[in-house]
C-alpha cells in the first residue's frame, strides 16, 4: 500500500518539532521509554490500513479507496508536565487536520485529529494522537 510510505515519508521530513523514534512501528518501544533529560518528548509514529474500497468493476484490477489511520504516540519525560505534548499535539493538527496533500505521486486527504490513549511506563508518560486520512489508489488484487 503506497499510502503508509508515503505518509511515513511526508511525517520524516516535515516534522520537526520533536525527534523521531520509528522503532515503534515494530512494537520495540526501548526508544520512547527512555528516562534521557535532554530528551523531554519523543514522537513515534505508525501507520494502520483500515479499510480497502473498490470503486469500480470488475473489482480485481481497479483504484481502490484506502482508508489508514496515522497514529503518533508521544513519550514524555516524567515530571515534564503536558505542555510539551500540547504543543506537540498543535504542531500535529497544522501539519494534517483537515488538509489534502499530494504526497509520492498520491493525493493524502487527512481528517480531523483525534486524542485518546494515555498511559505511564518506565517513569514515561505516553499520550497517542491518531488522524485518519484515505487515498485512492491503483491496485491489483490478484497479485
Amino acid at each position: 500500500m503506497k499510502g503508509i510510505s508515503a505518509v511515513a515519508g511526508h511525517f520524516q521530513q516535515n516534522w520537526t518539532h520533536t525527534p523521531i523514534s520509528w522503532e515503534y512501528f515494530n512494537v520495540h518501544d526501548e526508544g520512547i521509554l527512555t528516562n534521557d533529560p535532554s530528551i523531554p518528548i519523543i514522537a513515534a509514529p505508525f501507520i494502520e490500513l483500515l479499510t480497502v474500497k473498490s470503486m469500480t468493476i470488475p473489482i480485481e484490477q481497479t483504484t481502490k479507496r484506502c482508508l489508514y489511520c496515522l497514529h503518533v504516540v508521544f513519550s514524555l519525560a516524567e515530571g515534564s508536565g503536558m505542555f510539551a505534548y500540547w504543543n506537540a499535539l498543535t504542531e500535529l493538527q497544522k501539519l494534517y487536520e483537515n488538509r489534502t496533500i499530494p504526497v509520492d505521486g498520491l493525493v493524502v486527504a487527512f481528517q480531523e485529529l483525534e486524542n485518546s490513549v494515555s498511559s505511564s511506563r518506565t517513569g514515561r508518560s505516553l499520550q497517542q494522537a491518531s488522524i485518519r486520512f484515505f487515498t485512492y489508489e491503483n491496485l491489483d488484487l490478484m497479485e
